[in-house]
């Protein structure tokens, strides 16, 4: 009679313990789905954080001695992702091209940058004063001058064979130089020279 009461009993402490860890992993589920659906998620599909720019073109368009550019309306699928304006430039470095004293050579310097979603690739405006050439040089990563395009009616200079596969358009302003360049595509980097408004 002993031998079976203990029987039964192991066979009740079996039935608790396999009871009480389905409850557990129960719990643990529930808990794990409140996280899941609690938690806020980047919607950044694997690219960098986007930035607002619009602030920043007000206020550098107020201080740039040359027409400064923008696209009036982000072209779909990209993303901005870095905007600065310096009056003074940055120590930066000079991207290549062997000593024009970075970019406080280049002083006052525009930069705005995007990440193209669908290519995941990138382009940015890029403007500046000083010397154009190496200007020129600098933005597309010690690219070389090499043709010409019509972008909307407006001749750019062509860069090629830059650093990381780096291309750029590059056209003179009033005071100042103007690039589009990155690793996009001719036609992405043409896209984003036609949006630009002064």
């Amino acid at each position: 009679m002993a031998s079976a009461g203990n029987s039964s009993g192991r066979g009740l402490r079996k039935q608790f313990r396999v009871r009480d860890m389905v409850l557990s992993m129960a719990v643990m589920g529930l808990v794990v789905a409140v996280w899941f659906f609690a938690v806020p998620r980047s919607s950044n599909n694997g690219g960098p954080p986007a930035v607002t720019y619009q602030d920043a073109v007000s206020s550098a368009r107020r201080a740039a001695p040359y027409p400064l550019m923008a696209p009036a309306a982000t072209p779909a699928g990209w993303k901005a992702t870095s905007v600065s304006y310096s009056a003074k430039g940055t120590d930066a470095g000079d991207g290549g091209d062997g000593g024009d004293g970075g970019d406080t050579a280049f002083a006052p310097t525009w930069h705005l940058g995007f990440y193209l979603s669908g290519s995941r690739e990138y382009a940015a405006v890029e403007q500046g004063g000083g010397n154009a050439a190496k200007f020129a040089k600098s933005r597309t990563q010690g690219g070389r001058a090499g043709g010409s395009v019509d972008v909307s009616g407006v001749s750019w200079t062509k860069w090629t064979g830059g650093k990381h596969g780096y291309r750029g358009l590059v056209r003179a302003v009033p005071h100042g130089t103007t690039a589009v360049v990155g690793t996009a595509s001719w036609s992405d980097l043409e896209k984003l020279a036609t949006a630009l408004k002064e």
